[in-house]
């Protein structure tokens, strides 16, 4: 990857590597909450969403490649959290640890301030010591961790 990167705007062009990227991230990771890789024209299809709607979408361009990309979505549908957005990035392994994922996300949150979005939720699905480390490094606070638990009991098994 080149080290001439340059973050702007997604284009459409873009989206057969932010595919490759995305299905990476599916194939190996457990943050997406996917089982299996969406096609081009999915991944297409919610970047049009994203965008229709107002939200910044993002791409990290080493010398005519996308060496990682991010996005704001909605949180939750309900109408008091319009200016609550969640973020998404994703940086191609062969870019990772070079603080890639961090460039982006500070663009991210400039992008979603000025377009008058108030706050930005980080939901880390993993143990991607990578991605949880913006957290430490004060793109964001810590505020609750949620787990499900199975205990056993004698009449067999709950989620608690």
């Amino acid at each position: 990857m080149s080290s001439n990167v340059v973050i702007r705007p997604v284009r459409p062009a873009d989206m057969r590597d932010i595919t490759k990227i995305y299905s990476q991230a599916v194939e190996h990771g457990t943050a997406s909450f996917e089982i299996e890789p969406p096609s081009e024209a999915e991944m297409s299809t919610r970047r049009k969403m994203l965008l229709d709607g107002g939200f910044p979408y993002l791409v990290a361009d080493a010398g005519g490649v996308v060496a990682g990309y991010a996005y704001a979505g909605p949180y939750r549908p309900r109408i008091a959290y319009r200016y609550t957005v969640e973020d998404s990035v994703y940086v191609h392994p062969r870019a990772a640890r070079h603080g890639l994922g961090r460039k982006l996300l500070a663009e991210l949150i400039a992008e979603a301030q000025a377009r008058g979005f108030r706050q930005m939720v980080a939901v880390i699905g993993d143990c991607n010591c990578r991605r949880s480390s913006c957290t430490r490094r004060g793109a964001f606070r810590k505020s609750a961790r949620s787990q499900i638990s199975a205990t056993s009991t004698a009449a067999g098994s709950t989620a608690c």
